[in-house]
């Protein structure tokens, strides 16, 4: 059985499937696997995706689609942890054993890996691809909803930094920098910036002041143990 399933959201980028798989295998990981999660509309994902582990969504993609992603994942397996992850990734080797070293080592249930931003996140204060325990998402979920991983409010953006800000509320965060999953973001890499980023990045603002109007949910206490 799998201690770590990697849940994969996927949207218009079959070309980056085997990229993705053959870094994984690379990785060496141990007691981990991959699961892609596809939307029923995506015809040349689903089509890359015919002989590799999948589920397909019963929805078609929409606002908050990666978080929603993640959370049908978490309900369809059954992995003590889960790596919040998706297909313009790359796998360090070592990422997991640095993961399970900090986890059997503190206790900490939601645990930041280090994608290589070099903009962003010097106070580890967040990730783009955490690793969260099963057991977290059941006992208390998101800062106002229990059985989710990461809020479906947002179209895109900030869903990461809200589960790493509830996390560190509830003294559940850990943030591993050995524990690296390279995020290939058109931002600080030669990644093309593709239809895919465009549809993430056209509500940020929007998801910015959404994330700015529910940071008073952690900050006041309003927490689920």
């Amino acid at each position: 059985m799998s201690e770590i399933v990697v849940l994969v959201p996927v949207y218009h980028r079959p070309q980056a499937v085997r990229p993705l798989i053959d870094s994984f295998e690379r990785s060496f990981p141990r007691k981990a696997e991959l699961l892609f999660i596809a939307s029923p509309e995506d015809t040349a994902e689903l089509r890359a995706l015919a002989e590799i582990p999948h589920l397909v969504t019963p929805f078609r993609r929409s606002q908050g689609d990666w978080a929603k992603k993640i959370n049908y994942g978490y309900r369809h397996t059954s992995a003590p942890w889960l790596l919040l992850g998706a297909d313009d990734i790359r796998f360090r080797p070592g990422w997991d054993t640095c993961l399970r070293r900090a986890w059997k080592r503190t206790g900490k249930r939601v645990l930041g890996t280090n994608d290589l931003n070099p903009h962003a996140n010097s106070l580890g204060i967040y990730s783009p691809h955490p690793l969260v325990a099963r057991s977290y998402a059941e006992e208390g979920g998101t800062i106002d909803r229990s059985g989710e991983v990461v809020c479906e409010r947002y179209w895109h953006n900030y869903p990461d930094r809200e589960l790493a800000a509830t996390a560190i509320a509830r003294e559940e965060w850990l943030y591993v920098p050995d524990a690296v999953i390279e995020h290939l973001h058109p931002g600080w890499t030669e990644t093309s910036n593709d239809r895919t980023y465009q549809l993430g990045a056209k509500h940020a603002q929007r998801d910015y002041r959404l994330h700015l109007k529910r940071h008073k949910l952690w900050e006041r206490g309003a927490l689920k143990k």
